[in-house]
């Protein structure tokens, strides 16, 4: 599976900027030209996005890493993500994030 966008994480992996006052979250039916209603929401869509990866999701991953490499010291995969060197998107800006700013290491 390929998505024709970046999740907040990823952007924020790979160093682009996340404005969720210009950029709307992929999973909501917001275009580029919000409301500040349409704003303020997909900013805490961000914000659950996150929240829920470092406190539900990465818990949750760590611990299978834990179950299958029982004998070796588990790497924190927040330090991993900020390591992240490239991001290959295999969709198009017009049909997923649209406009956006791209730093180098983002290949769309």
């Amino acid at each position: 599976f390929t998505a024709p966008f970046y999740m907040p994480w990823v952007a924020q992996a790979v160093g682009m900027p996340i404005s969720p006052a210009l950029v709307p979250v992929p999973l909501l039916p917001y275009s580029q030209e919000m409301n500040f209603q349409e704003r303020f929401v997909n900013t805490m869509v961000t914000a659950v996005f996150h929240l829920g990866r470092k406190y539900y999701m990465l818990p949750r991953i760590e611990a299978m890493v834990h179950e299958v490499f029982p004998d070796e010291p588990a790497p924190d995969l927040d330090e991993l993500a900020k390591n992240t060197a490239l991001a290959i998107n295999m969709g198009s800006p017009f049909t997923g994030d649209g406009l956006r700013h791209l730093p180098p290491n983002a290949i769309q």
